[in-house]
């Protein structure tokens, strides 16, 4: 059975609330110092001439850090996201074969205004979080025949670059456990990228790359 991101992601907020309301009450003693790792997936809709493009996708990734201060932690961030369906319902040739993927690491850094205490005993964690990541991105853009003559094909498309990406949101942790939490992240991502346009296929250009995400994962925090 196939599951679509939209799908995965409300199973995952269902998943949350129920740590949340069956956790015990007791208090999640962090400390700063402590390391964690996490794993998370994530549900990425484009936003603006990205959206012309391509419908919502998947990406990955996978976290290590740790927490600085009572209320700050650093983490660093390796991802991936890729974008294989097209917009059909924007492409002027809907059968235009597309596709973007982006191979990413960085850094982030997480604010956590109720500091190791957190909220409701110590089982919800609430937190802000902005970063920088390094893109290497490749797009690819099939050779096709808006005319029925093989004399007007417009030849394929390759591309390829680095590109920074700047990413600002926030997120609750919720710990069913005293080493384990559940996360979710909701987050804007905008990755300093250009697609070049094609004007016989009606294609614009794209400057910036810009991403809507929704992230949840699982994560391990070592030494308690």
């Amino acid at each position: 059975m196939i599951i679509r991101p939209e799908e995965m992601v409300g199973r995952v907020v269902f998943g949350l609330m129920t740590a949340f309301f069956f956790s015990p009450s007791y208090l999640v003693a962090q400390r700063a110092g402590e390391v964690v790792v996490s794993a998370r997936t994530s549900y990425v809709s484009p936003v603006g001439s990205l959206r012309d493009l391509f419908v919502s996708s998947s990406g990955f990734s996978v976290v290590a850090g740790q927490r600085v201060k009572n209320d700050l932690a650093w983490e660093g961030v390796i991802e991936v996201l890729q974008f294989t369906e097209t917009n059909r319902d924007r492409l002027y040739y809907k059968d235009l074969p597309l596709k973007l993927d982006l191979y990413g690491g960085g850094v982030q850094a997480l604010y956590y205004p109720g500091g190791l205490e957190g909220l409701a005993g110590g089982v919800l964690h609430p937190y802000v979080t902005g970063g920088a990541t390094l893109y290497r991105w490749f797009y690819y853009r099939g050779a096709y025949s808006p005319d029925t003559t093989i004399t007007d094909e417009v030849p394929e498309l390759k591309l390829a670059d680095w590109s920074l990406g700047f990413r600002a949101g926030g997120g609750i942790e919720v710990f069913p456990t005293q080493s384990l939490s559940l996360s979710s992240q909701v987050s804007y991502n905008a990755v300093v990228g250009e697609i070049w346009p094609t004007l016989a296929l009606r294609i614009d250009g794209v400057s910036v790359f810009q991403m809507a995400e929704v992230f949840v994962g699982i994560k391990y925090y070592f030494g308690r």
